[in-house]
């Protein structure tokens, strides 16, 4: 079995290694689009079409949107 490795300099492309070995290899160029960039981090950024792109608390690609203290976008 195989399993993702996370790529911090290209997070947007499938990088993965044999479950019982220590190297990995890019089995693609590019996730699925709507993949998180980073998972298990805060944001909302995704990948599309290969590229982490930022996507707002509005859910609207490239927005500067953010929530404030009380959690409101």
């Amino acid at each position: 079995t195989w399993v993702p490795v996370v790529n911090d300099v290209n997070p947007c492309e499938l990088h993965c290694r044999p479950s019982n070995e220590y190297f990995a290899v890019k089995l693609r160029d590019a996730v699925v689009d709507g993949t998180p960039c980073y998972p298990g981090q805060p944001g909302h950024d995704l990948c599309i079409n290969g590229i982490c792109k930022n996507v707002g608390c509005d859910f609207k690609i490239d927005s500067r949107a953010v929530e404030d203290r009380c959690g409101v976008c």
